[in-house]
């Protein structure tokens, strides 16, 4: 009696720990999900094309910022606004000619 005892309890701290395991692995899900920067994502390719859609977009996690970057004559008023790297952007915002807006809080490349 004693050792159907301890399979019943051995297999019930199994099941708890599956369960604390399987809670934990959905809190990481939802807290990774949840701090993802979100962008506006819009390309406009040309100025006589009239103005983009812009749509949210969930940056992966390697995109730490939002960015809205405008070229210059004879291409004015075209601009992308989408996820970036920091690093890109920051690189992209020397060269010459590009305005560029690195950015990274929700939807901040308006």
């Amino acid at each position: 009696m004693d050792v159907s005892h301890s399979g019943v309890q051995k297999t019930s701290e199994e099941t708890v720990k599956m369960k604390v395991f399987a809670f934990a692995l959905l809190l990481l899900v939802a807290v990774t999900y949840g701090e993802a920067l979100q962008c506006i994502n819009c390309v406009r390719e040309a100025p006589d094309t009239g103005n983009c859609v812009e749509t949210v977009e969930m940056c992966p996690p390697e995109m730490d910022t939002c960015a809205k970057i405008t070229y210059p004559a004879p291409h004015e008023n075209t601009f992308h606004k989408s996820c970036f790297k920091m690093a890109e952007c920051l690189k992209l915002a020397i060269t010459q000619g590009l305005q560029v807006n690195c950015c990274n809080w929700d939807s901040c490349n308006k």
